[in-house]
């Protein structure tokens, strides 16, 4: 049986080494491809729209000057495809590749249709990896999800969304020294783990220890 302890330091060097991130191999395109970058002086009516509507359906468009993705000029239609340049419903016609929200379930691989490109990815960071899909697949979380457990961690559970953070800021969930407190918001819920039969003490023997 592994310890606690050392079972809590085995999942901070997963994540902290990009396992939890997501991305991957060979992954079907949607219509139009790849994530666009949009000129800065692009018209963009999502936010425009989003920041009307109010509620959570407002907060994407208030936070994502904040976003990783719109700092490399990826908006939202890199991601949720449509036509940004169209009001109304019009910007989700399907003809222009609206996909919208993806399920929990599919969030690994919509994320790793891009993550999981190296040359696309080497146009805005030639040191990320992109392997982080196919190891989320052989984690715990992604072969319980494979299996249909919708309570594992997938990206957005340590990343975040809207906005994502640059992981190498300290506002990010998986910024180094944040990745314990991170965790421990699964993994320290007594109710969550107990049908996995985790112990949820080791957030808090880490904080104790030498490295905590």
């Amino acid at each position: 049986m592994i310890r606690p302890r050392a079972a809590l330091l085995v999942l901070l060097v997963a994540v902290a080494a990009g396992a939890l991130t997501l991305t991957a191999g060979p992954i079907p395109l949607p219509v139009g491809g790849r994530v666009r970058a949009a000129p800065a002086s692009a018209r963009d009516s999502c936010t425009n729209c989003h920041d009307g509507l109010g509620g959570r359906l407002a907060v994407p468009a208030e936070n994502i000057p904040y976003d990783a993705h719109t700092r490399s000029e990826l908006r939202c239609a890199g991601c949720h495809g449509g036509d940004p340049t169209r009001v109304g419903m019009d910007a989700h016609d399907p003809a222009a590749g609206f996909r919208g929200k993806p399920r929990y379930e599919q969030i690994p691989q919509f994320c790793g249709r891009c993550h999981g490109d190296p040359a696309f990815m080497r146009r805005f960071n030639p040191s990320l990896p992109t392997d982080q899909l196919a190891r989320y697949l052989t984690s715990q979380h992604g072969q319980r999800l494979a299996k249909g457990d919708l309570r594992v961690a997938v990206c957005i559970s340590c990343h975040g969304v809207h906005p994502v953070r640059p992981v190498n800021e300290g506002t990010s969930p998986v910024f180094s020294t944040n990745v314990p407190a991170t965790c421990a918001r699964c993994h320290s819920d007594t109710a969550r783990m107990k049908p996995y039969g985790i112990p949820t003490t080791q957030f808090a023997e880490y904080r104790e220890s030498v490295h905590g």
